[in-house]
Formats: C-alpha cells, structure tokens, sequence
C-alpha cells in the first residue's frame, strides 16, 4: 500500500531515532533513510507512529508520541504534554498531572518540542510509568 494521505513514522528497535514511512506491507515496510529507500521485516520495528493530522504554531506535523507544550489561549499556562492519537481530532495527556486534552480545532497554542524516543531527556525527572508511553 502506498503512503499518500496516511503519514506514519517508524520506530526501529534499538535505535533512538524515527525514519519516515513510504509503504507498507503485510509483512515488511519501507522507510526513507536521507534519501536511502531500505525495507525492513515488521520485526525490526518496534512502533509505528501515525501523522495525526494536525500541525503545531511552526507548521511541526506533530505524530503519535510527540512531546509538545500546549496553551488553551495566546498567554494561559504553559502544559507539557504527550499526543497520544489523532486523526479527526488530537488527544494530548499531560506529562506532570492528570489531565488530558482533546482538541477538534486548529486555533490551539502547540509546539512541538520533541518525541520520547528522539528526545527522552524531555521526559527526565517525569514520574511517567514506561508502559504508558507506549
């Protein structure tokens, strides 16, 4: 299946880094590796990430497993956050408290500030169980 509306990163076992999707199959996908197209067994991923749809205030695609800070309005509290899925609308999940956020339109304050597995120095000193993450 080609990749033309739907967007996924891949997260490949023991390596911090996401690598763009191209195609998936049944049993293998395609990522983009700065140009390099390599194909790799469904084994070897350890997560697909999907493109929620929305973008944050720099035009970022924020995907699954995104780490943002997030504002309800231009100057409210600053929230640092978790996308946790996305497709009609974003739910985001408050990394010190609680709460959790649903929004359905594109006016919200959003930026992305990395992805727990690129940027897992965001997440030090955040009592977060680990299986909840992922």
């Amino acid at each position: 299946m080609k990749l033309e509306n739907i967007k996924f990163k891949a997260k490949i076992k023991e390596k911090n880094k996401l690598f763009k999707v191209t195609e998936i199959a049944t049993n293998h996908i395609i990522i983009d590796n700065k140009g390099l197209i390599v194909p790799l067994l469904m084994d070897e991923i350890e997560e697909l990430l999907k493109f929620t749809g929305f973008k944050d205030i720099y035009e970022e695609e924020l995907f699954e497993k995104d780490l943002v800070i997030y504002q309800r309005y231009v100057g409210a509290e600053e929230i640092k956050c978790i996308v946790d899925k996305g497709e009609y609308c974003i739910f985001l999940r408050e990394l010190e408290g609680d709460r959790s956020f649903v929004l359905n339109s594109k006016e919200r304050v959003i930026e992305k500030i990395g992805n727990i597995y690129t940027n897992p120095e965001l997440l030090e000193g955040i009592e977060i169980i680990e299986e909840e993450l992922r």
